[in-house]
């Protein structure tokens, strides 16, 4: 078995307690690297590892175009019922 699918299984184990938990507690510091980026609405960022997409989520407010890759099924669903909630709210 591939690194890829042991870390997608490993990571898709509990994924809403990550998406839920988890990432949340990483808010100021994924704002920090965000500021330190300095990102405009003219850039992209490829966000790898994106897990349940709370960092994707923050860039893509700030205007920013985002895609994110993970190795887990399971948070890749959550990333995509996420991003499709914040493109839904921002029309």
């Amino acid at each position: 078995m591939g690194s890829h699918k042991i870390q997608g299984e490993l990571w898709g184990k509990h994924p809403e307690d990550w998406a839920l938990i988890q990432e949340a507690t990483g808010n100021a510091g994924y704002e920090h690297v965000l500021d330190l980026l300095d990102l405009k609405s003219t850039d992209s960022l490829l966000d790898v590892g994106c897990g349940s997409g709370f960092f994707s989520n923050l860039a893509y407010s700030k205007g920013v175009n985002v895609v994110g890759i993970d190795a887990s099924t399971a948070l890749l669903f959550i990333y995509n019922h996420a991003v499709k909630s914040m493109i839904n709210s921002l029309i």
